[in-house]
């Protein structure tokens, strides 16, 4: 995996954690932000997304 993935599958990775750390922090306060819930499942699609495209290319690499 090169580094801008591995940078890029971090980012992801802190901001799934953080949002959705956030998202449920807020509503066990009797605050619900839609936003914030909407952010987490972005970066958790985008998480899944950019860790299923970089086994595909170590899976293509190794195979090769």
């Amino acid at each position: 995996m090169s580094k801008l993935s591995k940078i890029i599958l971090n980012v992801f990775l802190v901001g799934t954690i953080f949002f959705l750390g956030s998202y449920f922090g807020y509503k066990s306060n009797g605050v619900e932000l839609q936003g914030l819930l909407y952010t987490g499942v972005v970066s958790l699609i985008g998480l899944v997304v950019t860790g299923t495209v970089s086994l595909i290319r170590k899976n293509k690499s190794t195979s090769m």
